[in-house]
C-alpha cells in the first residue's frame, strides 16, 4: 500500500498556482426574511406608555426587541456583549424593569432599565451554561431558567438580585438538557423536565433546596421530549408521550384530561396585545369588552441565517435556513431571489436538497424529516409530500443526500439526543417510500454516503459521536461498504489512524473517494481512499480547521474533477491528479460561512450569516 502524506502549511498553500486575489466575491443579499414577531410580555414606562417585549436574535445580533404600544415605534437592546447564545427575559414583579439571562459559555443575568436605557450586569450563577429552557417567574419573585449542558436550574431573585443554582440536578451522564420546560406552581414548587437520553422530571422546593425525581419508572423509559406547564388553577401539569398528569412535590397523578397552559399576553392597561403580524400590525384586544383595534408598527422582519445551499435545479439554486427552517431559491439567469417559507417536516433547519425527476428531496431537523417538494406542481396534493421521518427509529439529523448506484436516494443520520447509533435511509420514488436501517454499524452515526457503481455499493463515513449529550461507546469512526442488493454492511475500514469520525465522502473521476477525517485531538485532515483496492492513497492538511458545512462539495467540478471546500477564510480545491490541496482564493465572508454549492459552470455560492455570496471559480 502506497500512502502519500502531504503536509502543507498555510504559507505554502497561499503560494499555490491560483492566486488568492484573482477571484471576485459578490454579496447577493438576504434571501429569507422572517416577517412578524411573537411578543412575550410588557412593561410600564414612567412616561406613561407600555412597551411589549420579545427576545430578538439575528446572525449579527442577540438581544431584545421592544415595541412602544402607543406609537408602534420599535427599538432593540443589544446583549451580545456576554457571548452569542440565547436570550431569556421576564419583567420584574413591579412591571418596570426587564431581567434577562444570556451569554456563552457562562450565561449572565442582566437588568435593563427602559427609563434610563442602562444595562447592568448581575453576574453568572453557573459555569458552562449556554442553552436554555424558557424563563419562568415564581410567586415569590424569582426568575428560573433550565440550562444545558449540565441540566442545571439557575435563578435570580428579582427583589434582592441574589442568584443561585442547583448544580447538575441528575446523576445520569447522558441527561444534560433541562429542556424544553420549567414551570412553577402557585405553591412555589419548580418542576423541571430533564433529558433527552430518557425522561426525568424533578420537583424543586426553594424552601429546602431539595430536588425530587417524580416521574414513574414506566415514563422514564421514554426518550422523546416532554413538557410541563402551569394552568389557570395554579397547578402544574405534564404530558409524556400519550400520558397526561398533574405534578405534585412527591409524584404525579395520572389524569385523562388536563387543563391548558396559561398564556399570558402583553397587556397595555385595559388592552391585551397580540403578536406582530406579517404586515407589522399588532391587534389590541380590550380585556373587558373584547373590542379590537390595530396598531401599525415600523417592524418589517428579521434576516434568517443560511444553513444549507444544496442544489441546482430548474434554472434555480436552492437553499435553506435555520431557526426557522425555510426554503429559498435564486434564479440563476435573472438573479431574483424567492423566499418559499417552510416546506419541511423539521421546523428548525434544512440540511440538504437533491434533485429528482419528481421534484426536490429535502432533509430537515429535528426528527430527520424527509419531504418531496415540487414548487412548480399544479395540484396541491403533489406539491409537497412528507415521508416517514427518522424519529420513528430514534434519528434526528439527516445530513446529506446521494444518488445510489441502484437509482435510489440515500442519506445517513445522527440519532436523537443522548443516544448513539445512526441509521441509513433509502428513498424510492415509485412507490414513494422511505426504508430505514437502524444501527447498521452499531453505535456509529452515519455522516455521509457516496455511490460506488462498479460494485453496486455505497461507501459510508461514520462518527463515534452520537446525538447531542450522548457518550461514545466506540473509540474510532469507520469507512464502510454497503451492498445495495443484500442490504447490509459487507466491510468496514479505518483509513486514518486515530480518527474518531469521517465525513463528506466524495468520489473523484479517478474513482478515489475523498473525505474529512477528524482525530481525537480535534484535528481535521483530508484523506484519499480507494474503494476498490481498499487502501489509503494520501492524507493532506487543510488551510484551516474551521470547515463550512457540508465540509466538501458533494460532486467533482470542472474538467479536472476538482473537489471544493471552504476552510477558515479560504476556498480550496483537492486535485485528484496528485491529491494536493490548493487555496483558490480568500475572503472575510467565508469565515462566517455555512452551506455552499458549486454549479456546473464552476460558480461557488455560499451562505455567510443571512447573506448569499457568489464567486466564479473559473473551473470550466
Amino acid at each position: 500500500m502506497r500512502i502519500i502524506t502531504l503536509s502543507l502549511s498555510i504559507a505554502v498553500l497561499m503560494a499555490m498556482p491560483v492566486e488568492a486575489h484573482a477571484l471576485e466575491f459578490e454579496n447577493l443579499g438576504t434571501p429569507a426574511i422572517e416577517t412578524g414577531h411573537d411578543l412575550s410580555f410588557s412593561t410600564s414606562h414612567p412616561d406613561g406608555y407600555e412597551i411589549a417585549w420579545a427576545r430578538h436574535e439575528t446572525p449579527d445580533f442577540m438581544g431584545l426587541l421592544g415595541v412602544r404600544l402607543d406609537t408602534g415605534e420599535h427599538f432593540t437592546v443589544d446583549l451580545s456583549h456576554w457571548g452569542n447564545s440565547q436570550v431569556r427575559a421576564v419583567p420584574c414583579p413591579q412591571g418596570r424593569l426587564v431581567y434577562a439571562y444570556c451569554g456563552r459559555p457562562d450565561a449572565h443575568f442582566v437588568r435593563y432599565d427602559p427609563a434610563t436605557d442602562e444595562i447592568t450586569e448581575l453576574g453568572a450563577p453557573a459555569e458552562n451554561a449556554y442553552y436554555f429552557s424558557h424563563a419562568v417567574t415564581s410567586p415569590d419573585g424569582r426568575m428560573y431558567v433550565g440550562t444545558f449542558p449540565r441540566a442545571n436550574l439557575v435563578w435570580l431573585d428579582m427583589n434582592t438580585e441574589e442568584m443561585g443554582q442547583t448544580g447538575k440536578i441528575t446523576d445520569v451522564r447522558e441527561n444534560r438538557y433541562m429542556w424544553p420546560a420549567v414551570a412553577v406552581s402557585d405553591e412555589n414548587i419548580v418542576y423541571c423536565t430533564v433529558g433527552l437520553h430518557h425522561q426525568e422530571l424533578y420537583a424543586f422546593d426553594p424552601a429546602t433546596e431539595e430536588a425530587t425525581q417524580i416521574l414513574t419508572p414506566e415514563l422514564m423509559e421514554l426518550s422523546d421530549s416532554f413538557r410541563v406547564w402551569r394552568a389557570e388553577d395554579g397547578e402544574v401539569y405534564g404530558r409524556s408521550g400519550d400520558t397526561t398528569y398533574r405534578c405534585t412535590p412527591t409524584g404525579i397523578e395520572l389524569m385523562d384530561e388536563v387543563p391548558r397552559a396559561v398564556r399570558e399576553r402583553p397587556a397595555t392597561g385595559e388592552w391585551i396585545a397580540g403578536n406582530i403580524d406579517d404586515d407589522g400590525v399588532i391587534e389590541l384586544t380590550h380585556a373587558e369588552t373584547g373590542e379590537t383595534r390595530e396598531l401599525q408598527t415600523e417592524y418589517r422582519g428579521r434576516p434568517i441565517r443560511i444553513y444549507s445551499v444544496g442544489e441546482e435545479w430548474e434554472g434555480r439554486l436552492w437553499g435553506g435556513t435555520i431557526f426557522p427552517a425555510r426554503a429559498f431559491s435564486l434564479d440563476l439567469e435573472t438573479g431574483e431571489m424567492s423566499d418559499h417559507g417552510r416546506q419541511t417536516g423539521g421546523r428548525i433547519q434544512i440540511y440538504d436538497f437533491i434533485a429528482t425527476d419528481d421534484g426536490l428531496l429535502l432533509s430537515s431537523y429535528s426528527g430527520a424529516h424527509i419531504n418531496l417538494w415540487n414548487p412548480f406542481a399544479e395540484d396541491d396534493d403533489s406539491r409537497n409530500r412528507g415521508l416517514t421521518g427518522g424519529v420513528t427509529v430514534d434519528q434526528e439529523r439527516p445530513i446529506q443526500w446521494t444518488l445510489g448506484p441502484d437509482g435510489h436516494y440515500y442519506l445517513g443520520t445522527r440519532p436523537i439526543k443522548g443516544h448513539v447509533g445512526g441509521a441509513l435511509c433509502r428513498v424510492t420514488l415509485d412507490p414513494l417510500e422511505a426504508t430505514w436501517w437502524k444501527d447498521p454499524l452499531g453505535p456509529q452515526s452515519i455522516m455521509g454516503v457516496v455511490s460506488i457503481p462498479e460494485t453496486n455499493q455505497l461507501l459510508g463515513a461514520t462518527s463515534h459521536f452520537g446525538g447531542s449529550s450522548s457518550i461514545p461507546l466506540d473509540d474510532e469512526g469507520y469507512v464502510f461498504l454497503w451492498d445495495c442488493v443484500e442490504e447490509r454492511v459487507v466491510q468496514r475500514f479505518t483509513p486514518v489512524e486515530g480518527a474518531v469520525s469521517y465525513s463528506a465522502p466524495v468520489r473523484a473521476p479517478t474513482g478515489v473517494v475523498y473525505g474529512i477525517a477528524n482525530t481525537a485531538e480535534r484535528e481535521r485532515i483530508v484523506f484519499a481512499w480507494d474503494p476498490i483496492e481498499h487502501e489509503t492513497m494520501a492524507t493532506a492538511e487543510l488551510p484551516a480547521q474551521r470547515l463550512a458545512f457540508p465540509w466538501l462539495h458533494d460532486r467533482p467540478i470542472g474538467p479536472d474533477g476538482l473537489i471544493v471546500g471552504l476552510a477558515g477564510d479560504a476556498v480550496y480545491a483537492i486535485d485528484p491528479a496528485d491529491h494536493s490541496v490548493d487555496v483558490l482564493g480568500r475572503h472575510e465572508s467565508i469565515t462566517n460561512s455555512h452551506g455552499f454549492f458549486v454549479t456546473e459552470d464552476g460558480v461557488l455560492y455560499y451562505g455567510s450569516g443571512a447573506e448569499l455570496w457568489r464567486c466564479d471559480l473559473g473551473l470550466r
